[in-house]
């Protein structure tokens, strides 16, 4: 992300006349220390395409964390624990 952020931005305001961020402003993390911090960040996360209007469902974007747990791929995500599964989908579906 700091790529991003510094030697393309560079490049390409340089290249467009323009200065600043690219894409808004600067890239922000934290550490999500509470299983409900998770929650709500992965439900937020998951919700962004049923707001673009892209997908209706949350569970039938292919390139999120929802679908996979929905078809069981857990070749990028570890398998979640029961516990897990049945928090994620009970968010997903409020």
């Amino acid at each position: 992300m700091q790529w991003i952020s510094s030697v393309f931005a560079i490049r390409y305001n340089k290249a467009n006349g323009l200065s600043g961020h690219v894409w808004g402003e600067r890239f922000f993390s934290s550490a999500l220390c509470r299983i409900a911090d998770y929650l709500r960040a992965f439900v937020y996360i998951n919700l962004n395409p049923v707001r673009a209007t892209l997908c209706s469902d949350p569970m039938d974007w292919p390139y999120c964390g929802a679908f996979h747990y929905k078809v069981k791929r857990y070749d990028i995500l570890s398998e979640p624990s029961k516990f897990l599964q049945n928090e994620v989908l009970v968010l997903l579906a409020t």
